[in-house]
């Protein structure tokens, strides 16, 4: 098994608070033991702990990275409490001894600490803290997850006063990732991989940073997927997270608190890193959708809330995504194999076909995906790639991965990515299936959101139009009012005259057709984009005249006629009225001449809608 570095900078996840540059100087140092005092400390052996049994299906599509022991260290537990130095000071300690050397994650139901107490967790191998946890408010909670880490020896250290009742420490699961079925992690992807600093993913280095591993508990196993944060219309910079279903379909409420989720990382450059690189950590998340089906009858998307909300010192990326088509090129952002963050490129357009299938439908659950060639390699996908995001050439979302046949060896072979799509609202009808309640909380209709980070000006786009129900042949003029540092507008005008816009207020756009129609406006920086459709904003009604009249109309439909279903007239307290009517190519020939004066309204059905218009006789 290859050993993690022990300079895996996890330990910043454990603060609620900014961190300065400085802080590495600024770190308390433990009380330092002697060899005799460690000799006394009570200590268990991994070796020695049990596990339940794993029931790895043939079917589990996530990357199997270890299991669990159930253990329970307690601070409660008077016998590992030691007196040092003065009345005043107590210490807790234990020792986990690792004679395999294997990485190590640390489970921790409860760890929450006084204001003047430290826990530290020591590599007796190096002498090395490499973790510390001083006191925090720990809003979220007291679940905590260290690791993984790598010695054949740790020590577990909490300081603090005597007098202290704020201290508590249980430790339930230690992790163990290990090679029974294969080595996973960092620097074990295959060979044709392509790290994200290569110039493949230049173009994409904003997206990157919404990218996580995530160490996925499930029961006692552990797995390797991805993920990616996602924006949502409120641009409220909630902690969402975009995944696959099958990556701890079977997760728990309590194994969710548990999922790691690691970002930024990756190597510096486009060569591979000889040691690991640092990362951050968030732990917990909160499953808010997903497909809950088998690949085959749904999409396979899981959609989780983070517990805690991302740092910006770690300048997270949340992605927008679109539900529209897809472009001809693209990439996906990935961990194969649990590895550090790679790319792949796609040059040929996706298909949208069912999951393992090569036909196009457009109407089926997934895009299948050819990967390209590139100047550093092949990349493809492997196990623990599973959830990453599939990019369009914009940076948009438009999938998370399933699974497939690339592989290095078989670089040409397709992979399939759900869509979001039909991710949005096809796989049920309960917010629990959906995309759609949680990425457009604002029902506003997008179809195409812009990715945002903490600090960037936000793009809202924004607009009304002067008339939103109108008489066919009538014009409309409209008006943005989107804000932000824009540079460019693009209107699409469903069935108008004119069908689209670049202006910033379009003025006058004709409608000559009858209907409800969409608008949309897209505004961009020339970096992000956003975009606003309202869905049947302008209703084009027939034309009535003459209006008023002595009893005769003719109701003109214009270019589209409709065919009419029913048609009914009454008066102002909804009592029926008598009437005859005939078509004459594109009109109604309506008559109700035997009635008193006054206001009338006319219903008719076409085959989509229904409709009234108000008539006067006098």
């Amino acid at each position: 098994m290859r050993l993690f570095n022990l300079s895996f900078v996890i330990i910043i996840t454990l603060f609620a608070f900014p961190l300065p540059t400085t802080f590495a100087q600024l770190q308390p140092k433990p009380v330092v033991l002697s060899t005799a005092e460690l000799t006394r400390v009570n200590r268990m052996f991994v070796n020695d702990l049990h596990s339940e049994k794993l029931s790895l299906k043939a079917e589990e599509t996530s990357i199997y990275a270890g299991h669990t022991f159930l253990v329970n260290l307690n601070s409660k537990d008077s016998i590992n409490w030691a007196n040092r130095h003065s009345e005043d000071k107590k210490i807790w300690q234990y020792i986990i001894e690792n004679p395999k050397v294997k990485p190590l994650v640390f489970y921790f139901d409860t760890l929450m600490l006084g204001p003047k107490s430290i826990f530290y967790l020591i590599d007796l191998q190096t002498n090395n803290v490499v973790s510390t946890v001083l006191h925090e408010k720990n809003q979220r909670g007291t679940i905590q997850v260290l690791g993984p880490f790598s010695s054949s020896s740790f020590l577990l250290q909490l300081e603090t006063e005597a007098v202290s009742n704020n201290d508590r420490l249980l430790l339930s699961e230690i992790g163990v990732l290990d090679a029974t079925f294969g080595e996973r992690g960092f620097g074990t992807s295959d060979f044709c991989e392509v790290n994200i600093n290569c110039p493949e993913g230049s173009s994409f280095q904003q997206e990157k940073q919404g990218i996580a591993r995530i160490l996925v508990k499930q029961g006692s196993g552990l797995f390797y997927c991805t993920g990616s944060l996602i924006n949502n219309t409120r641009r409220d910079l909630m902690p969402l997270f975009l995944t696959a279903n099958h990556c701890g379909k079977t997760s728990s409420a309590a194994d969710y608190e548990r999922w790691v989720f690691y970002f930024n990382y990756e190597a510096e450059g486009c060569e591979n890193p000889l040691t690991e690189p640092e990362s951050f950590a968030l732990t917990g998340a909160t499953l808010l959708a997903s497909a809950g089906n088998e690949t085959a009858d749904g999409s396979d998307f899981k959609l989780l809330k983070l517990i805690t909300d991302v740092p910006s010192q770690i300048n997270p990326y949340f992605n927008g995504w679109s539900r529209l088509g897809i472009t001809s090129s693209g990439v996906s952002i990935h961990h194969p194999d649990g590895d550090i963050k790679k790319v792949s490129t796609y040059t040929e357009k996706p298909l949208s076909t069912s999951y393992g299938g090569g036909s196009e439908s457009p109407d089926e659950k997934y895009w299948r995906v050819k990967w390209a060639a590139t100047a550093t390699a092949h990349g493809v996908t492997e196990g623990g790639s599973s959830g990453s995001p599939l990019f369009d050439a914009d940076g948009y979302i438009v999938g998370a991965l399933t699974g497939g046949l690339a592989t290095c060896d078989n670089a040409n072979a397709p992979d399939y990515y759900g869509k979001i799509s039909y991710s949005w609202n096809s796989n049920g009808t309960e917010p629990e299936f959906q995309l759609q309640p949680w990425l457009d909380p604002l029902n506003s209709g997008t179809e195409k959101l812009g990715g945002m980070g903490y600090g960037m000006e936000v793009l809202n786009a924004d607009f009304e139009a002067d008339h939103t129900e109108i008489i066919i042949g009538q014009t409309v003029n409209f008006e943005s009012r989107s804000t932000g540092d824009i540079s460019s507008y693009e209107w699409f005008f469903e069935a108008a005259k004119e069908s689209g816009s670049f202006d910033e207020s379009p003025t006058p756009v004709l409608y000559e057709s009858l209907g409800n129609f969409d608008v949309r406006l897209v505004v961009s920086n020339g970096i992000e984009t956003d975009t606003l459709l309202k869905k049947d904003y302008i209703r084009v009604l027939p034309s009535v005249y003459p209006n008023p009249s002595d009893g005769v109309y003719t109701i003109d439909f214009g270019k589209n006629v409709p065919e009419i279903v029913s048609v009914e007239v009454f008066d102002v307290v909804g009592r029926s009225v008598p009437f005859t009517a005939s078509q004459q190519n594109h009109q109604l020939i309506l008559k109700v001449e035997s009635i008193r004066n006054g206001i009338f309204f006319v219903k008719y059905i076409d085959q989509s809608t229904q409709r009234v218009l108000k008539i006067i006789k006098q």
